[in-house]
């Protein structure tokens, strides 16, 4: 008879399992007092170690102050406020904002729908695309299952999150073929996130297409700009748009192109 916990990513059928019940700095013991050199600190999240006396202290001396209250308006808690704070100070971006979450699930979820959430907001509902790497794993809930590119991880639970799709993790520029391949391009479709392909004007050339967005990628590889071409290439090939180049032959095109993309 199984107990009545059911285990994640476990057969429900399991009955026997390996037991921890102690943890010092970067060991762990099971029932038996066998010892074990944590190397995945858990599932990474236990990074300062295990039995941490002064992070013991700190939350016993937060849940005996206030252990929690709920931050919807027009609420706030002073220790939110210091730890976001800080977490701002530490952050590279200086106009950014800090949304707390309990979990990697729950910040994956939250950021695909802050997304797709700014691009509503902007006026332009219909970009909806969301791209991960192929093996990425990016939690279990329902965003994260949709966006991970772990095939069996997703078995069972369709129909996914729509408008969510991976690339080929080896490949550099798996992303650039996807946004710019013939008579596909996502670009086109208005539908590429604008961190990808540039803003609204890059967005309305590119909605051009045809032989002058090949030409844009030809250029871009013939001078070895790897990695991700796409946003690149869009700009160059706006601004060429306004020059007046799309109306040229293409050997003018690509000669323009050629000389932008090497000051790139």
């Amino acid at each position: 008879m199984p107990h009545t916990y059911l285990h994640a990513f476990t057969k429900p059928s399991r009955s026997e399992f390996l037991t921890m019940v102690r943890g010092e700095g970067a060991r762990v013991y099971d029932s038996n007092g066998k010892e074990y050199i944590d190397g995945m600190a858990s599932l990474w999240y236990c990074n300062i170690g295990h039995g941490n006396k002064e992070m013991a202290d700190a939350i016993a001396k937060q849940v005996t102050t206030l252990e929690s209250y709920n931050n919807f308006d027009p609420f706030s808690t002073d220790i939110t406020d210091v730890l976001t704070d800080k977490l701002h100070s530490l952050s590279p971006m200086t106009d950014n904002r800090v949304f707390l979450c309990s979990s990697g699930s729950e910040a994956v979820d939250t950021a695909m729908k802050l997304a797709r959430l700014a691009h509503v907001q902007a006026g332009r509902p219909e970009r909806t695309i969301i791209i991960s790497r192929g093996r990425g794993y990016h939690g279990t809930n329902f965003g994260g299952t949709s966006a991970q590119g772990l095939p069996l991880n997703k078995i069972g639970y369709d129909p996914l999150v729509p408008d969510v799709t991976q690339v080929d993790p080896d490949d550099i520029e798996a992303l650039s073929v996807m946004a710019c391949s013939s008579g596909q391009s996502w670009i086109a479709s208005d539908r590429m996130p604008r961190a990808l392909a540039g803003d609204s004007e890059v967005q309305a050339h590119m909605g051009l297409l045809g032989k002058d967005t090949g030409l844009a990628m030809q250029a871009a590889q013939e001078v070895g700009f790897v990695g991700l071409l796409a946003p690149v290439a869009a700009a160059t090939f706006a601004q060429a748009c306004d020059q007046g180049w799309a109306e040229r032959d293409d050997a003018a095109m690509l000669a323009f192109l050629r000389t932008h993309l090497n000051q790139a």
